[in-house]
């Protein structure tokens, strides 16, 4: 299983060093891949190597055991296809292809094959009505 892990703060800070500390406790959750989204004014930054050095108020952090997509596309934190939100995760959606093809006959297109974005984000996003206005 992924590990997980997010922080929310009152006013904009340093999250680089508490980043750090909460990725290495989650480590063995997650080896074959790591990334970060921190945010600030709802402005988000991505990262996979180093850890961020800007404030922010929000963090989420994605440890990755790689199963059913070995590819970068499942890479996390993930974002809707609009940007407006983001998403760490950990599991597997049993029943994304049926949730892919319900939603690619509404219209929706999809960037990726991987469990995650079928049906974290864009499934969501697309059946949600507090989504219509921004």
């Amino acid at each position: 299983m992924c590990g997980i892990a997010g922080l929310i703060v009152d006013e904009p800070k340093q999250l680089g060093e508490i980043g750090r500390a909460m990725s290495r406790r989650l480590s063995h959750r997650g080896p074959d891949d790591y990334g970060w989204m921190c945010s600030r004014n709802k402005v988000a930054m991505y990262g996979r190597e180093s850890h961020p050095s800007q404030a922010a108020e929000v963090m989420l952090l994605h440890r990755r055991l790689s199963i059913l997509d070995l590819s970068d596309a499942g890479r996390q934190p993930m974002a809707s296809m609009d940007g407006r939100f983001h998403v760490v995760y950990n599991g597997e959606i049993y029943n994304y292809i049926e949730l892919r093809d319900e939603l690619s006959k509404l219209g929706h297109t999809f960037q990726t094959k991987t469990d995650s974005r079928w049906a974290k984000m864009d499934s969501l996003v697309a059946r949600s009505p507090s989504t219509a206005q921004p």
